[in-house]
């Protein structure tokens, strides 16, 4: 039996989103150019726009808001392209962003500051894994005229753990300063009410909720005024060129109307996560679980075990076909330590050890059940 522990870095699947495929191909389509102005590209069209209409209403946005891509890295790309052409002539321009974001963000940041003379602030993090929400306050009553962008994710793809961010939007909206939120890790693993977050910007990708790969959304609060990535024709209204990958992001629709039927299990998902991390520290006492005291999603758990490395542990779980990562997937292949956990405060010897579960978001949960098992054989052979 495989079990699969790695939903954070990709969900495989979903169940209705293979059967919608295997229906779509069995009927032959229909295949087509969604901007035709034939029967079939406008059938392709209706699918793109059935699928806006459920991402506007689960982030309380209107249509207009919504553009589609290849995902939340093009997202992140967008925003800061975007961030680069309104900035053009101003003197000073500070980007400020917390210390755990995404890889993807934390390259296009680098990016402007490395080419277009862009300073970097980066937001202390806690022990909890959450921000400094007080330093936070402090940057932006001290560069409030230079800020050119705010970047806090809404959860962290390692640890899970979510930040302030209806609180973090409230104060950039007072200041005027525009905020951009990835939402990437929290979508569909919590009932979280999107239209508490006041973000200029925000980004997700469906393959992190059983759609296909390559297929993400940008929610942008004012289009009119927004710069495109990609130069192309008018799809997206402009905001995106090039043809529509319209089977893609009818999969993101058909994973967004289960969303609600799926964090229906969030209490379930997170009493089995719980349990799980009381039998580790029954275990092992002297166990680090990261981000523990803080709200995290409920299918994300991130720890370290004294003695045991995070390569030996994640080796033992694959010769038994459980599969986990050592923290990001964007990173698990490069041999620098987690930044996450670095930013947190935590020693080279803890972040070797770290180890992350993401488990799917439904009532079958004792895969935690069976990473326990080989956990204690691992941990008792090591002791021995």
């Amino acid at each position: 039996m495989t079990i699969y522990l790695d939903y954070n870095g990709s969900a495989p699947l979903a169940g209705e989103v293979e059967e919608y495929l295997i229906t779509r191909i069995k009927k032959n389509g229909p295949y087509a150019n969604p901007s035709a102005n034939h029967y079939l590209g406008m059938k392709c069209s209706m699918g793109i726009e059935k699928t806006r209409t459920s991402m506007a209403s689960l982030f309380s946005v209107s249509s207009k808001n919504v553009v589609f891509n290849s995902g939340a890295t093009e997202g992140i790309s967008s925003v800061f392209n975007h961030t680069y052409h309104q900035n053009k002539n101003a003197k000073k321009k500070i980007l400020v962003l917390s210390d755990i974001e995404h890889s993807a963000t934390r390259n296009s940041a680098s990016y402007l500051a490395d080419n277009y003379n862009y300073e970097i602030i980066k937001i202390k993090v806690l022990e909890n894994g959450q921000i400094d929400i007080e330093q936070l306050e402090e940057i932006i009553t001290t560069h409030k005229n230079d800020i050119k962008l705010i970047s806090v994710m809404a959860a962290n793809n390692e640890t899970g753990v979510i930040q302030p961010v209806e609180e973090i939007s409230n104060l950039t909206s007072s200041y005027n300063i525009p905020y951009f939120c990835d939402a990437t890790q929290i979508l569909g693993k919590c009932n979280f009410d999107f239209s508490k977050i006041k973000a200029d910007f925000l980004c997700c990708s469906g393959h992190k909720i059983g759609a296909l790969t390559g297929v993400g959304a940008l929610i942008i609060r004012n289009p009119e005024t927004f710069t495109p990535l990609i130069i192309g024709g008018n799809q997206e209204s402009g905001m995106r060129g090039g043809t529509q990958n319209y089977i893609g992001i009818e999969t993101f629709g058909i994973a967004l109307e289960n969303i609600k039927e799926k964090t229906q299990y969030s209490k379930t998902v997170r009493n089995s996560r719980d349990t799980f991390e009381k039998q580790l520290k029954d275990l092992c006492p002297e166990i680090i679980i990261f981000g523990e005291e803080s709200s995290r999603v409920c299918n994300t758990s991130y720890f370290s075990i004294p003695g045991l490395s995070s390569s030996q542990l994640q080796e033992e779980f694959q010769l038994n076909k459980i599969f986990v990562t050592t923290g990001s997937a964007c990173s698990d292949k490069k041999e620098s330590q987690s930044h996450v956990l670095k930013s947190m405060g935590f020693s080279p010897q803890v972040i070797n050890g770290a180890i992350r579960l993401s488990c799917v978001m439904k009532d079958n949960v004792r895969c935690f059940d069976h990473a326990l098992k080989i956990i204690k054989e691992k941990f008792h052979s090591q002791v021995h």
